[in-house]
């Protein structure tokens, strides 16, 4: 069950990613939105650790 959850946030990761990095590189140009889509997928995938650690102790 760990897996699969870790590949369910590697994938919510990617998504918002492609969406948020995508808008943003519609308003503001390539480089901008490649660095927030990199920010965005790395805080997600951060938080995503720590929410996995949390359940797996609670449980």
């Amino acid at each position: 069950m760990n897996k699969k959850y870790q590949n369910m946030i590697v994938i919510i990761a990617s998504i918002l990613s492609a969406i948020i990095g995508g808008r943003i590189i519609d308003e503001y140009g390539w480089v901008i939105g490649l660095i927030t889509a990199a920010i965005t997928g790395a805080v997600i995938g951060l938080l995503g650790k720590i929410i996995l650690k949390f359940l797996k102790i609670n449980r």
